[in-house]
């Protein structure tokens, strides 16, 4: 799972951002596989929600689910009407 989100980095299918990229502001909720925070992407002036996963205390289950939300999240995110996924940063 973990494996699986490095080899989509190396392979290019999921870009990856340096967390300084970002200024985080405030929670905004909470959910199963983390904490959502509303924050400012510096580059772009984009005001986005950056979604903070709790790994350490994730079961491989919920990791699984995780990925394939963002497989998923992937086939579709060019909807108008569901959110775009950017990539990933580690912080």
């Amino acid at each position: 799972s973990e494996e699986w989100l490095k080899n989509a980095i190396d392979e290019g299918c999921i870009k990856s951002y340096d967390y300084s990229e970002f200024s985080v502001h405030k929670s905004i909720g909470r959910g199963g596989f983390g904490t959502v925070y509303k924050a400012k992407w510096k580059d772009y002036g984009l005001t986005i929600a950056l979604k903070r996963l709790n790994i350490i205390s994730m079961e491989e289950k919920t990791i699984q689910s995780f990925v394939k939300e963002l497989k998923n999240l992937q086939k579709v995110c060019e909807h108008p009407n569901i959110i775009e996924f950017y990539g990933v940063t580690r912080g």
